[in-house]
């Protein structure tokens, strides 16, 4: 029987090789612009600078925080084994190359690996000797596939490689990891933003790197796709703007909607509007939907905004509505107060997009916006289209 528990730490393992790879990148990108990452290549995370590796880096994350990366530690020797076999094979160069592990695991007072951190304790040449003397033992199975690869290299050969391991143990936790990715954004943000900022830049990042992964877009991620992504983010909390989160959300059917949701369906079918624009119609409902309440659940509005705002769009269509209305007899037949409905929601569907009088805020000019909320007034039967909505529909709002 499978172990959840060994599943919820692999899971949380990759989760948190991901997040740091993301929270690295923003970190050294600052001070190298021209950096690039690849995740899953040469090593868990690998820094590159003009398609040359130069620094590997080992993630290793533990639910107990118990966890200890002593001298004969499985998570050190499989460090070790990707690191000697890449030498060996002369895939990286063990003088140029930095090779870092970040484990949430701690190091004992004199192991090999507390001696390889950047502190007044460091000293490489000792924690080599502690290294090859645990190598040279045979009767760990588990670990001789590591010792084999460190000791198949030559003495200078694993001289080079431990003088430049920079040993990052007891590091951040999975949220930590996040805290400290979030702080990174205060020079770029306003202060209540940084968290709402951060969650939107690292759900463009963990969809980024799914893309690498899977060899959709090929070659390293650059530190200037994360710069981009973060001043496009950062720039939809402006005043003048806001975020916009469901424009590739997957479509929904009619019957995935609530009963009480479906009015502003029944208002479209009285003017005999065609199913697949039926379907464009549940779209921009659902849309708009999810994007006001995370707006008002992140507090992003102003008081009153949204109340003001579809105030206006209510008042707008009164005014065609009105139009519409006097253009058409009372005693005209149905095909003709059909068509008079067409019209008018015509004006939802081609004009107002580029309408910038409609937009909620000036730089806010996502289309769903304004279609779903004119759907969302519909279902409500603050507008509609047909001529005889309100008397033929009220009794859905019983």
């Amino acid at each position: 029987m499978t172990n959840p528990f060994e599943a919820s730490a692999s899971a949380l393992g990759y989760f948190y090789q991901v997040r740091l790879a993301l929270f690295l990148l923003i970190n050294e990108g600052k001070r190298r612009p021209a950096l690039e990452i690849t995740i899953e290549g040469l090593d868990d995370i690998v820094f590159e600078h003009e398609g040359a590796a130069v620094e590997l880096i080992q993630s290793k994350f533990h639910i107990q925080s118990t966890a200890s990366l002593t001298d004969r530690s499985e998570d050190l020797w499989k460090t070790l084994r990707v690191w000697s076999h890449h030498i060996k094979e002369g895939a990286i160069s063990a003088t140029d190359t930095l090779f870092t592990l970040f484990t949430t695991a701690n190091a004992p007072v004199g192991s090999a690996a507390s001696l390889l951190r950047h502190d007044p304790n460091r000293n490489t040449t000792v924690a080599r000797e502690k290294l090859e003397q645990v190598a040279g033992e045979e009767s760990n199975t588990a670990n001789l596939p590591g010792y084999r690869a460190f000791m198949a290299l030559t003495p200078s050969q694993r001289q080079e490689l431990v003088s430049n391991i920079r040993m990052l143990d007891h590091a951040a936790s999975v949220t930590n990891v996040m805290d400290n990715a979030i702080g990174e954004f205060q020079l770029v943000t306003r202060p209540q933003f940084l968290t709402q900022v951060y969650e939107r830049v690292e759900g463009w990042w963990f969809n980024r790197v799914l893309k690498h992964l899977t060899r959709e877009y090929q070659g390293s991620i650059l530190f200037q796709e994360l710069q981009d992504q973060v001043h496009l983010v950062q720039e939809q909390f402006q005043p003048e703007n806001l975020p916009i989160d469901f424009s590739s959300i997957p479509d929904i059917a009619e019957d995935q909607l609530p009963e009480e949701e479906r009015i502003f369906v029944e208002q479209l079918r009285l003017i005999l509007v065609s199913e697949p624009r039926i379907q464009k119609a549940i779209s921009d409902y659902y849309r708009a939907y999810c994007q006001r309440s995370k707006w008002v659940r992140e507090d992003l509005l102003l008081v009153g905004e949204l109340d003001e705002y579809e105030a206006k769009l209510v008042d707008e269509w009164e005014r065609r509505f009105l139009i519409i209305q006097e253009g058409i007899d009372a005693g005209a037949p149905e095909t003709i107060r059909q068509s008079g409905g067409k019209k008018l929601y015509q004006w939802v569907e081609m004009d107002l997009p580029s309408n910038p009088s409609l937009y909620i805020r000036p730089r806010c000019t996502e289309s769903y916006v304004i279609r779903g909320s004119y759907h969302l007034l519909a279902n409500r039967l603050e507008v509609g289209w047909h001529l005889d909505f309100a008397a033929r529909l009220q009794h859905l709002l019983k």
